[in-house]
């Protein structure tokens, strides 16, 4: 293989591409009747190199996608627990305002009716 072919090929990322990239193309110009030229295949490797770059820059844009995402669902939930824990707050004090009449009601006296005897 010449240096512009093994220079190409140095250009994708990881190194396992490499071999599998490699043994694929040697293969396929055995069992080819016309064999692929150094150029032509060089023009591969760019054109899959490339794709690896895209594929590379459409991960990265999914992972902050779902970063965001991410971070926005915590910050929903998080409101929602401040909004619980204000609800909470709430319901303790209408408890203790209840217990508080709950008790007054006990002391206070009943005024009962007694029927009248004659």
């Amino acid at each position: 293989m010449n240096e512009l072919y093994k220079l190409t090929l140095n250009m994708l990322q990881p190194k396992i591409l490499h071999q599998k990239v490699e043994a694929l193309l040697l293969k396929l110009q055995s069992n080819l009747e016309t064999p692929i030229s150094e150029s032509e295949l060089s023009i591969m490797i760019n054109q899959l190199g490339f794709e690896e770059i895209n594929f590379k820059k459409e991960d990265s844009e999914f992972i902050l996608v779902n970063e965001n995402f991410v971070v926005d669902t915590n910050k929903k939930i998080a409101f929602q627990n401040v909004e619980k824990e204000k609800r909470a707050a709430e319901l303790i004090i209408a408890n203790k305002e209840l217990a508080f009449k709950t008790k007054k009601k006990k002391k206070e006296p009943k005024n009962y009716l007694l029927p009248i005897r004659n």
